[in-house]
């Protein structure tokens, strides 16, 4: 119903196809997108701006196609994971949510210089969508992942330094984006 619709939700959605961890090629084509890590699903599943109207295998060959040759894991998981983004960000707009949606896109690593502690390896990009509070900003900031959820729950209105909540090692940056003074200490006494 639409009720339940307009219900505030969470999804956390971590892609692991761009990883080194496993062969995002085998992925595409050993296997069907019936099976998943839970079972076996009775039907494939139809996906807007992926597999509706072509199917999965040949929504997976276009994936193949769009890497122009290459089989390695960046370029085919890249492709794989733009797709669904796209799909989730095209269901919360077909459902009227995208506009007050939180949208968050972070990479978990620096992709120069993994597993070090240089600069390529620390700075990551971070995305963020959230047209009922802000739109086209940029914030230079030094964040970290722990100020992501201090960040989130500010915009929820919900005081996580009250009693009976957990500390937080995090800072949430939502008044940075909008105060000159706070947006200076984030980008220079961190």
């Amino acid at each position: 119903t639409a009720a339940i619709d307009q219900q505030p939700f969470f999804l956390y959605f971590n892609p692991t196809t761009p990883h080194s961890s496993g062969n995002v090629y085998e992925a595409l084509t050993a296997y069907n997108c019936t099976q998943t890590p839970e079972g076996v699903m009775p039907n494939e599943p139809i996906i807007p701006l992926m597999t509706q109207g072509l199917g999965c295998q040949a929504y997976r060959q276009t994936v193949i196609d769009r890497a122009q040759g290459s089989l390695q894991n960046k370029d085919l998981g890249s492709i794989w994971v733009d797709d669904s983004v796209g799909a989730i960000l095209k269901a919360l707009e077909d459902s009227g949510q995208l506009q007050n949606t939180f949208f968050l896109f972070q990479m978990d690593h620096g992709q120069e210089a993994k597993s070090t502690l240089y600069e390529p390896g620390i700075r990551l990009a971070q995305f963020i969508h959230f047209p009922a509070k802000f739109s086209s900003i940029t914030f230079d900031g030094i964040v970290s992942t722990i100020d992501i959820a201090p960040t989130i729950l500010h915009y929820a209105a919900i005081n996580h330094t009250s009693n009976g909540y957990y500390p937080m090692d995090g800072q949430s940056w939502a008044t940075a984006i909008n105060s000159s003074t706070v947006a200076a200490y984030f980008e220079n006494n961190r």
